[in-house]
């Protein structure tokens, strides 16, 4: 996420329209053994330069899927990269272009905390099944750990397929860590607010709110969705009249009720481009999922409902980009993705299942 620390100079300090030039360069040279691969929360000139783009679901399916690169470069946070090692054949290279960002979201979520919850549980319902639901972009250790007990993975465009699977399979899910998308695809689902547990490690549960409780929630909220409020939608309108609010599912449930509609920004994509030509849509995302989305339907005015970035997604620069991408033969420089083998085929499995479950009826 400090691209001081690591990157020479001549990257630090290069502008974006060489950087990009050179960029495209090695893709046209290199042809389809090299994939770029950049999330929609990235810089609009790195997923304009991407050969494939999309939010943490959509870039997992596509390392799940033929034809594999040679070499994968994925311009963005710890966790595409990791999911991208997991679901691609060993043959085929993964590099991460800073290896400090990460997801403010989940990281502080350690598998060590999700044990300590389960072992708790576990001792006051021995006999019931607790299916552990967590986040894509959750660490590796956190997603084997998930993968070990017969979990999943989750991303906001299958939440709710995979909650619906997990509560007919076991008797409580264990969920982590977006209290905002469960809560929403929780509501949809039929699901009431007592139903829905927030565990808190040094406040125990009563017995009667354990045995309730269909979704104890571990939660951390996104920092940068959980800053929209409902007062951003009544500006929006007010200073757009007759604008169409489109909003992420992820974002507090008040604003989500607030919107003209919400979703994953596949879905926001689809009713976007559905509006007709020359419309405005005030979209409720990260900015530079905003500008991205724009960038793609033409004849629309996009505004954002608020702007909100995410520094560990902005941290990767085209810089930093370029450097991996001039060094894929210096494994000092530029070292591929490694995972941990105990921790790997667990995780996979976590994967697997989401995109198995997630992608189906």
């Amino acid at each position: 996420m400090r691209d001081d620390l690591y990157l020479p100079p001549d990257y630090l300090f290069l502008d974006e329209a060489t950087a990009g030039a050179r960029i495209r360069e090695h893709l046209r040279k290199q042809g389809a053994a090299l994939g770029l691969w950049a999330h929609l929360y990235q810089r609009a000139a790195l997923v304009d330069l991407a050969t494939f783009h999309g939010d943490g679901v959509a870039l997992a399916a596509r390392a799940a899927r033929r034809p594999w690169p040679k070499r994968v470069v994925c311009a963005s946070v710890r966790f595409v990269a990791e999911n991208a090692r997991l679901l691609m054949p060993p043959e085929s290279g993964v590099w991460w272009v800073d290896p400090e960002a990460g997801c403010p979201m989940s990281d502080p979520i350690a598998r060590a905390r999700l044990e300590t919850a389960i072992d708790a549980i576990r001792a006051r319902r021995p006999y019931d099944r607790l299916l552990p639901l967590v986040s894509v972009t959750s660490s590796l250790e956190v997603k084997a750990l998930a993968g070990e007990l017969g979990g999943a993975t989750v991303g906001s465009s299958n939440a709710a397929r995979l909650l619906a699977w997990g509560l007919g399979i076991a008797e409580r899910v264990l969920w982590s860590p977006d209290p905002s998308l469960l809560a929403n695809v929780a509501a949809k689902a039929g699901l009431t607010p007592d139903q829905i547990l927030a565990w808190r490690e040094d406040e125990p549960p009563s017995e009667a709110a354990l045995e309730h409780a269909r979704v104890i929630c571990i939660a951390n909220p996104c920092a940068i969705l959980a800053q929209f409020r409902v007062a951003d939608v009544a500006a929006a309108r007010a200073a757009s009249p007759g604008a169409t609010v489109l909003v992420q599912q992820d974002l507090p449930g008040e604003v989500v009720a607030a919107a003209d509609g919400a979703g994953p920004l596949a879905t926001l994509a689809e009713l976007a481009a559905a509006r007709p030509r020359h419309s405005t849509v005030v979209l409720g995302s990260e900015i530079h999922a905003v500008e991205n989305l724009a960038a793609e339907i033409p004849d629309r005015t996009f505004k954002p409902l608020a702007t909100t970035f995410c520094g560990s997604m902005y941290s990767i620069t085209l810089g930093g980009t370029l450097h991996v991408l001039d060094h894929l033969d210096d494994c000092a420089a530029a070292p591929p993705m490694a995972i941990d083998e105990r921790l790997a085929e667990p995780a996979r499995s976590a994967l697997a299942r989401m995109l198995d479950i997630g992608e189906s009826a």
